[in-house]
């Protein structure tokens, strides 16, 4: 009896010490990184974004100015047709000049908004994706795994239970450390890289 309770002993020793070396030689997982970064604050700091909204302000202030110019010119032309007689020829040939002038303009106003809120979108949307990229980028050269997005919560500009439970059911991250956000890092790398492609290149030395 005595030899088989040793026997039984030694065995469970062979496979504890079996059993730790399996666990000692096999890899263990790294554990995963994560950050979370601020799309809005991104965005915001993002040159390009700046840079087109600027160009898009200018060009929405000259399609107003020039709106209102022919809008002035059509009223003008209302006035002169209501001192004209009317079913006489030149008050004819007047009224047919203002409805023209007035479906330019309509024409006009219409088209050029359009092009202007396309513009807008498609600005932004490029943007966004450049940003998306950039991020997917920082996390290949540093070893991330996920990335959080990240904001402010308005509480204070809730009006009621309702609206205050729904900015509290939008919060996603509870805290994080500011070691883990990448928001500045992100925008200063979009920034570099839109100054390097929009830098004019360096004129060439002389022969």
């Amino acid at each position: 009896m005595k030899t088989k309770h040793w026997i039984g002993l030694l065995v469970v020793v062979a496979l504890a010490a079996v059993l730790v070396g399996a666990n000692e030689a096999a890899p263990r997982p790294e554990p995963l990184r994560a950050a979370v970064c601020d799309m809005h604050q991104a965005m915001t700091a993002y040159r390009r974004l700046v840079d087109l909204r600027d160009r898009l302000d200018k060009d929405d202030k000259s399609f107003k100015e020039e709106g209102k110019r022919r809008a002035d010119l059509v009223e003008q032309m209302l006035k002169q047709l209501g001192d004209l007689k009317k079913n006489t020829p030149d008050y004819q040939k007047l009224d047919q000049v203002c409805w023209d002038k007035m479906y330019d303009l309509r024409v006009y106003q219409e088209v050029e908004q359009n092009k202007l809120d396309r513009q807008r979108r498609d600005g932004l949307q490029a943007c966004y994706e450049d940003l998306l990229t950039e991020v997917a980028l920082y996390c290949q050269e540093n070893g991330l795994d996920l990335v959080e997005y990240v904001g402010p919560v308005p509480l204070d500009s809730a009006r009621n239970v309702q609206e205050l439970e729904s900015l509290i059911n939008s919060r996603r991250i509870l805290f994080n450390s500011s070691r883990i956000d990448i928001s500045d890092t992100i925008a200063a790398r979009l920034n570099a890289r839109y100054k390097a492609a929009t830098s004019p290149a360096p004129a060439a030395p002389p022969k």
